[in-house]
């Protein structure tokens, strides 16, 4: 990466309008931002749920399962990727 590197997160989606209705709030920030960014999320109710992140050619860089979610703040990094 260079130091003038940055991501535009807007490709941010749940799978399926059947997957959403377990949702609550989801948030992706900063927009646009150096390839460190935060996603907060709070579900309905508690779900076994996996966080998958591609990048622009559609290779997925990250897979995180995480059991029984109800909230979610999770801090990215993918500058050194």
């Amino acid at each position: 990466m260079s130091e003038w590197s940055f991501y535009t997160l807007d490709n941010v989606n749940v799978k399926s309008i059947e997957e959403s209705k377990y949702l609550s709030q989801f948030n992706v920030f900063p927009n646009p931002n150096s390839g460190n960014f935060i996603l907060d999320a709070k579900l309905i109710s508690p779900q076994d749920i996996s966080i998958e992140l591609y990048d622009i050619i559609g290779k997925q860089i990250i897979i995180e399962n995480v059991p029984k979610a109800l909230l979610i703040h999770k801090e990215f990094n993918l500058t050194n990727l």
